[in-house]
């Protein structure tokens, strides 16, 4: 599962509809002192060198240069050390913003230091991958690529909270002293860092994309979409897979094709050409792809616009014969727009929660290669980059890379909720029966994941009253969810439309239930309306008023003690 929520971008709030890499409003870092130097000391203890105050300069220093990048529109200096799933979306981003003329201009970032966090550690056979919570007060503005002048209004500063993603190789360690790949330099034998034609060190040519010397960042995902990792969370299939099959599988890099996947058929859709997806799907479902794009008239095509990635989860491997098949599900958001066929594109407001099923497969006996785990838009055989994106082989090697010979493709995709998603579904519960591997526990939701819950919950059995409604608003704005998207998802939960997973059991929703209280107490104060949407939620658990009273008490006097 992508910690990596993946998720959501670096552009969570709208401004004039449209996502910039920055939210407007963000929550305060939830992760206590207490729990940030739990996983300092966990990190410690397999690199006794690591030094949290020096990690966070670093942080620092590659979120400063991530912004300039974003701001220039100009991605060649950040190649070095982010995934290709970072580079995929902030491409796609850009090439829009440049087909409406703008780019976006911070003339002013704080980075709140003495806030930032290890919010998670984890460390697996091959890679280890630390989630760092970053607070920052920025301003935020549109400037004409043609005038140089501002094109919306420049309001004051605004906080947000982030969670950032980096990942290494298990047993790399800190080199105090050194500059990496953050600060320009190659971590193996410290020159000035020009990546050639196979993302090698021009100089050395160490492969340093993918976590061997230093960390990299792996993905960017917005608070209200992040939520922690279970360490015990197992997936049945993939286990078994791992031991029999490919004992270098990584869901790092299953969630980084997933995502490039994502974003290049995002990408084809938007232009009405499947060439972006080209490389990474079969020819029979380019093809069916294609013919769906063609179909539009006078009237344009509706596609999803403004989209951002909540998750990339993993749910395990068919393997058969002659193919393994990889089922991926996308937690993502959209706003629905038409595209006519001299480029116009309308605002149609329909913005929506969706879930799709990927079905990637591979050849049987093709195993992962670590060093490429995180350059999922590379080529799979010589790890040369994309140049002539219409055709299905590389310019460098001249192999054929869409027929999974080498790596993963799309080989299907669709509605989550579909009948044949339904049948891939089937068939792994079918192969996971039959090799019974001990049970985990379930995921914690994100913030934006259960408060939809929490709507959907609602608008069940009764009819959400506009006072209900205000106080939904609030808490999804204590967690960066963006008042538009809780007035959709309102809308969708009136009408019976509302795509909101729940807890599979009452004692798993119970847990849910404590994470809308402490939403609730996030600013410290929960008003009577707060209190009267929390036992309205309750009346659904077989929850009593004193029960509602007591967790409040309860996780006010947690917080207190953790702050």
């Amino acid at each position: 599962m992508v910690g990596l929520y993946v998720a959501i971008w670096l552009f969570s709030a709208y401004n004039k509809s449209k996502q910039k890499p920055q939210s407007q409003a963000g929550p305060s870092p939830k992760i206590s002192r207490g729990d940030h130097r739990k996983n300092v000391s966990r990190l410690k203890r397999t690199d006794p060198e690591f030094d949290f105050r020096r990690f966070a300069g670093r942080v620092e220093h590659a979120f400063r240069g991530i912004q300039a990048a974003w701001c220039k529109q100009d991605l060649k200096p950040i190649r070095g050390y982010v995934s290709d799933s970072i580079l995929e979306r902030f491409m796609l981003q850009i090439g829009e913003q440049i087909r409406e003329g703008y780019r976006d201009h911070m003339p002013e970032i704080d980075v709140h230091r003495d806030r930032m966090a290890l919010s998670s550690v984890r460390i697996t056979d091959h890679f280890e991958t630390v989630d760092v919570c970053i607070s920052c007060t920025a301003i935020d503005f549109r400037v004409s690529l043609e005038t140089g002048k501002p094109v919306d209004g420049r309001s004051g500063p605004q906080t947000f909270v982030e969670y950032w993603s980096f990942l290494r190789r298990r047993g790399v360690t800190s080199q105090p002293g050194v500059a990496g790949m953050i600060e320009g330099n190659c971590p193996n034998c410290g020159s000035l860092l020009q990546l050639n034609q196979v993302g090698e060190c021009g100089s050395c040519e160490a492969v340093v994309r993918g976590g061997e010397h230093d960390w990299v960042l792996a993905e960017i995902t917005q608070s209200a979409a992040w939520r922690p990792h279970s360490p015990s969370q197992q997936v049945p299939s993939i286990d078994q897979f791992r031991a029999t099959r490919d004992p270098g599988f990584t869901m790092q890099h299953a969630e980084d094709r997933g995502s490039v996947i994502f974003w290049r058929k995002a990408m084809a859709e938007r232009n009405g050409s499947i060439d972006p997806l080209r490389k990474m799907a079969t020819d029979q479902l380019c093809d069916h792809i294609q013919k769906k794009l063609s179909q539009s008239g006078e009237s344009g095509r509706e596609f999803w616009h403004d989209c951002s990635v909540g998750s990339v989860d993993c749910l395990g491997i068919i393997s058969e014969n002659d193919f393994d098949y990889l089922l991926v599900s996308i937690h993502s958001s959209g706003n629905r727009h038409r595209v006519f066929p001299d480029g116009r594109l309308k605002d149609l407001n329909d913005w929506s929660r969706l879930r799709t099923l990927f079905v990637l497969k591979r050849q049987s006996g093709v195993t992962s290669n670590i060093e490429r785990t995180i350059s999922s838009a590379h080529c799979p055989s010589c790890g040369a980059p994309e140049s002539d994106v219409a055709s299905h082989t590389c310019s460098f090697c001249n192999e054929v890379v869409n027929d999974g010979r080498h790596d993963w493709v799309l080989h299907e995709s669709g509605s989550a909720d579909s009948k044949q998603a339904a049948r891939w579904k089937k068939r792994l519960e079918a192969q996971d029966q039959a090799n019974p591997t001990p049970t985990s526990s379930p995921p914690v939701p994100s913030p934006s994941d259960v408060i939809a819950w929490a709507i959907r919950m609602m608008a069940a059995d009764t009819t959400v009253t506009d006072e209900e409604k205000a106080t939904l608003t609030r808490l999804g704005k204590k967690e960066n969810v963006p008042e538009k998207h809780i007035r959709a998802m309102l809308s969708q939960a009136a009408g019976g439309q509302l795509d909101a997973p729940g807890p599979p059991d009452n004692a798993t929703a119970r847990r849910w239930m404590t994470l809308i209280a402490d939403i609730a107490l996030s600013d410290g104060l929960v008003d009577s309306r707060e209190t009267a949407v929390l036992k309205q939620l309750g009346n659904h658990l077989e929850f009593v008023d004193y029960d509602i009273t007591l967790l409040l008490t309860k996780r006010k006097a947690l917080q207190q003690r953790s702050a």
